[in-house]
């Protein structure tokens, strides 16, 4: 037998057992209270969901009050530890404010509390602490109402962290139904519209409400995703390009490959013809090409970011003392020898074998130097030309040091892109044409692939960094006013947008004042065959027509009419204010044109100069040949203009009238824009 126990441990337990009683009785006063608020609170929202089916206006829910949810803590007040809130488990005291418990509250400990019922996989396996551990949970705050007004990924993502933040807090719900009334309680406006009849079945279990996390967001998603998100996002995705670096871009792409069920071959494709033509161009040299799309992914953000930190880490050049200036040297099209023996082979050619796998001393492939049974054998070739195994090798000067004489630009206007005139270098000592990859990539010039790579070779002996030119392209422009066709290579120049090589100078050949820094191009005239030469033009046309030849003659053209019976006004409507119009920008090329426009209307006497208080603006527009038509803005003049309102023959009537013709002329006037 246990002996009996001493009276002081009597004491002892009788005064623990009366504490645990005293501390249920409190519990269970505690539980009743909030019983009742939880009825008045159930009571109301069954009030407002009875007023909405009768058509009343919907009140809608306040911050905090609703169905198994806490009242609202003012000003960041925290409810008394140990209140115990119906339905939940104590503590629950989640506030818009934080979304977290204070940390300098100290809780009393419980007995480690059970799983919540029928939580999802996916919830679970993002809050591994328990309610009884001491390990703190991570801190998020409660995200904000949604309110219904954005949808889309908007609305996605706000469910998204609202489901991340139940996650969290997961040991304060019993049951994952009121996690969705959770969820639901906290919408407002026009989403509470949608969701308070929700609450209201799910309290009253009638029909078939979603009581799990999956059945609400799939109710959701119905509800406030982009029925067009797939459509819009393969929109997006075709036109994905690479502005920046490769990680972003690759967040981008994984934003949208989201919202798409596509393959993955496919999302493989659309990747690389988004990609940045260099690391496209670095992966495609890869041994081992990955084929899983994130192995691309990591290859593509890999070869992006060792070219970032090559290019961090590449020495900087010194700077020069004096200002970059032009070589005056004239350069040739063939190689110049520096020895007298016809055999001698120069550095750069050396270089040349060197860098295309072939021969040093003899220029062929198939043995080195040292196994050589040719020896020397020089090749002289014209820069300009290759042969389909040798790269050319192209001479640019773009650093060389004078303080006698500065460098010659020529401003050149791209007929085909909107953009201002290039200054453009002026360089005799370039064997060809060369523009900035800069100012291909700003303004989406299409590039060709060259057939054979040229090295690109600077003054000083040294070749370019970049190694072998692999694209030129071809431009338009207008160089004082005359159009021209050039090619450019596509080279790292340096601050110069694009230089003219010997490659332009041989075949334009400008006039250049070097000591002034002009640059002229001479006018080419045609010399006219005797077969151009019509002594009798009338000779084919109708003889009715003969009485009309001087209106369309250039001669009669330069002179204004007599004047006749007929004047014509311009009437305005009483009290008019003119009103001047918007000014528009022009090119160098187009304040020229309209320079000399003005000078020949002058000469001729078709208008004179102006005395009136206002004006009207004026623009170019271009032609299909590509010359320029000057158009007047004329619409701030027409809105004051006293209209003349007569009747107009009908077209069916007019139609009706060259019913039986057979013969049709067409008439070409001078310059009938504005001179009818």
């Amino acid at each position: 037998m246990e002996p009996e126990p001493s009276p002081t441990a009597l004491l002892e337990a009788i005064t623990a057992l009366t504490a645990t009683i005293g501390y249920l009785q409190d519990q269970i006063h505690a539980q009743s209270q909030q019983i009742t608020k939880l009825r008045a609170i159930c009571k109301e929202t069954a009030d407002l969901l009875g007023d909405k089916d009768q058509g009343a206006p919907q009140t809608q829910p306040g911050p905090l009050t609703g169905p198994t949810t806490p009242p609202t803590h003012s000003g960041g007040e925290v409810h008394t530890p140990g209140t115990v809130r119906p339905g939940l488990k104590a503590p629950f005291r989640p506030s818009r404010g934080t979304g977290y418990d204070s940390e300098e509250e100290e809780e009393p400990k419980q007995a480690p509390k059970k799983e919540p019922c029928g939580m999802p996989r996916s919830l679970s396996s993002l809050t591994p602490f328990d309610s009884g551990s001491s390990v703190k949970r991570p801190k998020m705050e409660l995200p904000n109402p949604y309110k219904g007004d954005s949808r889309g990924r908007k609305a996605t993502q706000w469910l998204d962290c609202m489901l991340l933040w139940v996650a969290l807090h997961q040991d304060q719900f019993n049951e994952e139904e009121q996690m969705v009334v959770w969820i639901l309680y906290h919408m407002t406006n026009k989403a509470a519209n949608w969701a308070l009849p929700i609450i209201g079945t799910i309290i009253k279990g009638e029909g078939n409400p979603p009581t799990t996390i999956p059945a609400l967001t799939a109710k959701f998603k119905e509800a406030f995703a982009d029925p067009n998100a797939k459509r819009a996002a393969a929109r997006k995705i075709a036109a994905l390009t690479q502005t920046t670096t490769t990680s972003e871009y690759v967040t981008e792409f994984h934003n949208l490959i989201a919202e798409l069920d596509w393959n993955k071959e496919a999302y493989i494709a659309q990747f690389k013809c988004g990609l940045h033509w260099k690391v496209k161009e670095l992966l495609s040299t890869k041994d081992n090409i990955p084929n899983k799309l994130e192995a691309i992914f990591a290859a593509s953000i890999k070869i992006d970011n060792t070219c970032w930190e090559n290019e961090e880490n590449r020495p900087k050049k010194a700077p020069t003392k004096a200002p970059v200036t032009a070589t005056t040297s004239t350069s040739t099209t063939t190689r110049v020898c520096l020895s007298e023996d016809p055999n001698y082979v120069t550095p750069e050619e050396q270089d040349c074998r060197h860098a295309s796998g072939l021969c040093v001393k003899c220029g062929q492939k198939g043995h080195g130097i040292k196994q050589c049974p040719n020896g020397w054998k020089a090749t002289i070739k014209k820069a300009a030309k290759i042969e389909l195994h040798v790269p050319v090798l192209e001479f640019v000067n773009i650093a060389t040091d004078s303080n006698k004489k500065p460098l010659l630009f020529l401003d050149i206007t791209l007929r085909d892109y909107p953009t201002e005139p290039i200054k453009t270098l002026i360089n005799s000592g370039a064997t060809s044409n060369f523009i900035s990859p800069t100012l291909v990539e700003k303004l989406k010039i299409p590039k060709t692939l060259l057939e054979n790579p040229q090295v690109v070779r600077m003054l000083d002996g040294t070749i370019s960094q970049t190694g072998c030119i692999w694209h030129q392209v071809h431009l338009a422009v207008l160089a004082n006013g005359h159009p021209h066709t050039i090619p450019f290579l596509v080279c790292p120049i340096g601050n110069t947008p694009a230089i003219l090589g010997m490659t332009w100078l041989t075949q334009e050949l400008p006039l250049i004042d070097w000591t002034l820094g002009t640059i002229t191009f001479p006018k080419q005239a045609q010399i006219a065959s005797e077969e151009e030469a019509d002594p009798d033009p009338l000779v084919d046309l109708p003889s009715q027509y003969h009485e009309f030849a001087r209106v369309f003659g250039k001669e009669e053209f330069k002179v204004l009419p007599p004047h006749r019976e007929y004047n014509i006004a311009i009437d305005l409507v009483p009290d008019a204010r003119l009103i001047p119009g918007p000014i528009y920008g022009m090119t160098d090329a187009e304040s020229k044109a309209l320079k000399q426009h003005i000078e020949e209307e002058l000469a001729t006497g078709k208008i004179r100069p102006s005395t009136s208080s206002t004006g009207a603006p004026v623009m170019f527009v271009k032609k299909a040949n590509g010359s320029l038509r000057l158009v007047v803005d004329y619409r701030k003049l027409n809105d004051v203009t006293h209209k003349n309102v007569y009747p107009l023959p009908r077209q069916d009537n007019l139609m009706a009238k060259l019913r039986h013709a057979k013969i049709f002329t067409k008439l070409d006037l001078q310059w009938g824009y504005n001179n009818v």
